[in-house]
Formats: C-alpha cells, structure tokens, sequence
C-alpha cells in the first residue's frame, strides 16, 4: 500500500496547469461543460494533462476544513428533546462520531 504525504501549498508558486485541472474538474462539476473534452477545451490544457493530475490536485476551502469540536448540552428528560438537537447539527452539514448520555437528574 502507498504511503501518500500531502502538501498544502500557495496557488501561486505552482504551474498553471494544476489551476487549469481545478478549473476544468469544476466546469464539469457545475454542468458547464458535458464532457471532459469540452472541459480542458475550456480551462485551455490536454486531455492528457488533465488525466494525468485530475486525482492528485484537489482546491482547499478554508470554510470546509475538517475541525473536531465538543459539545456539552444539559437536556430536558423528554422524548424527542435529543433527537431534535441531533437532526439540528446534522441539518448544518456536521458529523456526530460518539454521544455519551448520563442518568437523568
């Protein structure tokens, strides 16, 4: 099994051609384009090119980094009171790993 290390550089000091393969990975994710062809036609790189890079380079949305957080809530011992604050973060797009639960005071 590869052994894969990852890199978080600025756009910048990289060549061109990995913005060109984001831009043609987001033409055919918007629907702007219908076809891989047509997508690198449009970012202005080859097939090749594109193929080459397509699983390796990937943009980074500072909003949808991963962060672990702890929530600590005292709830009221009625049915659907846990529920109802579960489907509220899972509504904001968040995943619950554990819930741990006490006696009710």
């Amino acid at each position: 099994m590869k052994n894969t290390a990852y890199l978080l550089v600025e756009q910048d000091v990289l060549p061109e051609v990995f913005t060109k393969v984001i831009q043609a990975k987001q033409y055919l994710l918007d629907g702007e384009a219908s076809s891989t062809s047509e997508a690198v036609r449009m970012a202005g790189i080859s097939r090749s090119v594109f193929y080459k890079y397509k699983d390796a380079v990937y943009p980074y949305n500072r909003k949808l980094s991963n962060h672990m957080i702890t929530v600590q809530a005292m709830l009221l011992d009625r049915p659907g009171v846990l529920m109802s604050l579960v489907s509220a973060v899972y509504a904001k797009g968040a995943n619950i790993l554990t819930i741990n639960q006490n006696i009710p005071v």
